[in-house]
């Protein structure tokens, strides 16, 4: 366990990094998003199509809560909450981001008060503590409550990436061609395997959906990210 001390604001969500191979796709509003450049830092997927992310983190001063900062530079991998979120929630976690992101926002650089603090005029954050407080105010917990008081205290990124409650997001790539011109047929369909879906293979399913079935109509190109 971690002992309660005063702590360097190099060892938290700027801390040393063991770099790890990226795992995971975020391509979900609310996935998380990890990176590890020399320091943890960890944000969430805010905007899909722009592929950018809201995340609190330093050298920003009272604007130190993004919205539009590029995924780009997030390669430790990407996680999602268990078993997903669903529309509401989504809904929820937005409005959350955006009440913060309506005041001034610093970086709390000692990560004393890492799940937010508000000093009158503006809210104080870390970039873990952030995340964690965003997703609890919807009623949700990505990581245990044992890691953020007491001997558990401070949080880190690499707890919440390897949390119980944060999982490994996986997502299939698919969609339809033509057995007779092995064209496509159709638009790229992206599945999330957290969910459960199973029919997949990451491969072409020419042999098995247009020569085997005897259809001869269409089959998938899959891919697996």
């Amino acid at each position: 366990m971690k002992k309660r001390v005063s702590v360097p604001a190099a060892l938290l969500c700027c801390a040393i990094a063991t770099p790890a191979l990226a795992s995971g796709v975020a391509n979900i509003f609310g996935d998380f998003a990890f990176k590890s450049e020399g320091f943890n830092h960890v944000a969430v997927l805010y905007n899909p199509d722009a592929r950018q992310v809201a995340d609190v983190a330093p050298g920003r001063g009272d604007a130190s809560l993004s919205r539009t900062r590029s995924i780009g530079a997030f390669d430790w991998g990407a996680r999602r909450y268990k078993g997903g979120l669903s529309q509401a929630q989504q809904n929820s976690l937005k409005a959350r981001i955006d009440y913060f992101a309506s005041y001034r926002v610093r970086y709390d650089g000692n990560h004393v008060n890492q799940k937010g603090k508000w000093f009158g005029s503006y809210w104080e954050f870390d970039c873990v503590g952030f995340t964690e407080r965003i997703y609890e105010d919807i009623g949700l917990n990505p990581t245990s409550n044992s890691y953020e008081s007491g001997w558990g205290w401070p949080l880190t990124p690499g707890e919440q990436r390897d949390g119980a409650n944060v999982v490994v997001a996986r997502t299939l790539l698919r969609t339809v061609h033509s057995c007779s011109t092995r064209q496509p047929a159709g638009a790229l369909q992206r599945i999330d395997l957290t969910s459960g879906y199973s029919n997949y293979t990451c491969a072409s399913r020419y042999q098995e959906q247009c020569i085997d079935d005897g259809s001869f109509d269409s089959y998938y190109e899959e891919a697996c990210q």
